[in-house]
């Protein structure tokens, strides 16, 4: 598996926009990926991995759907597309490099980005962190979930990423919404 190529994004955002819409329990979010043929993976401990943790496998592209849940609640599920592996100046032998390498991945995140307006519209907010990382966000809403394509350090030990993140919320887009990840 290429972690460093995104995978086509067009289907992958429509089920997760069907899963934005989906009641946030756990039992819901697992019927909704099996009629996909998104795999349960119930490695571990069964009990443990229902109350807390599931795991997804996409057959196609080769990618896997992570949920965290709190007593059954879908707390927040995310899709990892792509890995920036050489996310950190010092992976790199000149600034120039890095600065190369940091626009391809801002590069990649507005090819997923517009590939994902083509199936979810544009989005309801659009930002980017004030922080040093300056990652990108795009949210939309679906009738229980935020739906948001971010630039990402959900899993650094891989590098940055570019995720779909899904997470219960209620309300309007009025203002930014606080990203769990």
């Amino acid at each position: 598996m290429e972690w460093g190529r995104l995978p086509g994004i067009l289907r992958i955002a429509g089920k997760m926009r069907m899963l934005a819409d989906t009641p946030p329990e756990g039992a819901a979010f697992r019927a909704a990926c099996a009629a996909w043929g998104w795999h349960y993976d119930p490695a571990g401990d069964p009990v443990a991995e229902q109350a807390y943790y599931m795991a997804f496998h996409l057959p196609a592209p080769a990618r896997w759907l992570h949920v965290s849940l709190t007593e059954g609640v879908v707390r927040l599920a995310v899709l990892p597309l792509l890995f920036w592996e050489n996310w950190d100046i010092e992976f790199h032998d000149s600034e120039a490099r890095y600065r190369r390498a940091r626009a391809a991945f801002d590069r990649k995140f507005a090819r997923a980005l517009r590939q994902a307006e083509k199936r979810l519209g544009p989005p309801l907010r659009l930002w980017t962190e004030g922080d040093e990382k300056l990652f990108r966000k795009a949210v939309w809403q679906g009738r229980t979930c935020l739906l948001a394509l971010q630039q990402d350090d959900y899993d650094v030990q891989f590098g940055y990423d570019i995720n779909f993140l899904i997470q219960p919320y209620q309300g309007t887009l009025s203002e930014k919404p606080e990203l769990l990840v």
